[in-house]
C-alpha cells in the first residue's frame, strides 16, 4: 500500500515538473528565438520598413506583451507550487513516521484560477504541517487563488523582462538606451517588489496538524 502510494504522489511530482518545464519555456522562448542577434533577423527587418510598423511593434513589445507576461509568470508559479507539493507528499510517502497518515488533501474554491463554474479543487495540501510545508502551501494557493496586486507584481516584472530582453537581444549598443533600459527595468523591478508583498500578505493559511488547511483569500495574514 505504501508503494502504491508513493509511486502515485511520484506520478505526480513528474507530470508537475513537466508542465512546469512547459511554462518555463514559454517564459523565456524569446530569450533564445530567434536564435542569434534579433536586428540581423532579415524576416523582422522587412516587416519594420515602415514607421508605423516600428510604432506597432514597441507598442507590442513595451505595451502589451508584459501585461501577458504576468499571466505566464503566473502559470509558471501554477505548475511550480503542485510540482514542490507533489514532491513533498512524495518524499513523506517514502518515511516510516507518514506510513499511518492521510498525506494531503483538497479544497474546492470558486475564486480559483479555473473555467469551471462549480470551482477549482486546490490539491495536495499538507495534513501535517511544518515551516517549509506552510510556505509551499502558500505559495501554491497565492498562484491559484486570484489576486489583483499579485498579479499586477507579476505584470511589472513582465515590464523588467521586455526592457532586459530587448537590450540583451537586440542587442543595443548606445550606452544611453542601455542605461535607460537599465533604470526603467530596475524601476519596474522596484514596483514589483512593492505589489507582490501586498498579494502575499493578502492570503491568510490557518493550519492544524491532521487537516486540511484553511485558505482565507483577500485577508490580512
Amino acid at each position: 500500500m505504501r508503494f502504491a502510494r508513493s509511486l502515485g504522489y511520484l506520478g505526480v511530482t513528474i507530470t508537475w515538473f513537466i508542465v512546469f518545464a512547459l511554462t518555463v519555456a514559454v517564459a523565456f522562448c524569446f530569450w533564445v528565438v530567434p536564435p542569434g542577434p534579433i536586428s540581423t533577423q532579415q524576416g523582422i527587418l522587412d516587416k519594420l520598413q515602415d514607421p508605423k510598423d516600428w510604432v506597432s511593434g514597441l507598442v507590442l513589445v513595451y505595451l502589451i506583451l508584459p501585461w501577458v507576461w504576468g499571466f505566464v509568470h503566473l502559470l509558471v508559479l501554477m505548475a511550480l507550487g503542485p510540482l514542490l507539493l507533489a514532491a513533498l507528499a512524495f518524499w513523506r510517502s517514502l518515511k516510516p513516521g507518514y506510513a499511518h497518515e492521510k498525506l494531503t488533501g483538497s479544497v474546492l474554491r470558486s475564486d480559483a484560477a479555473g473555467i469551471s463554474p462549480s470551482g477549482v479543487a486546490i490539491s495536495l495540501l499538507p495534513k501535517r504541517h511544518t515551516p517549509y510545508s506552510l510556505w509551499v502551501t502558500r505559495l501554491n494557493a497565492r498562484a491559484w487563488l486570484l489576486d489583483g496586486s499579485w498579479y499586477l507584481g507579476l505584470a511589472w516584472l513582465g515590464f523588467a523582462h521586455f526592457l532586459l530582453l530587448g537590450w540583451l537581444r537586440w542587442p543595443i549598443h548606445n550606452p544611453f538606451l542601455i542605461a535607460l533600459s537599465i533604470v526603467l527595468a530596475l524601476g519596474f523591478v522596484v514596483l514589483a517588489v512593492r505589489r507582490l508583498p501586498v498579494g502575499w500578505r493578502r492570503l491568510r493559511l490557518d493550519a492544524v496538524d491532521g487537516e486540511t488547511p484553511v485558505l482565507v483569500n483577500g485577508a490580512e495574514a
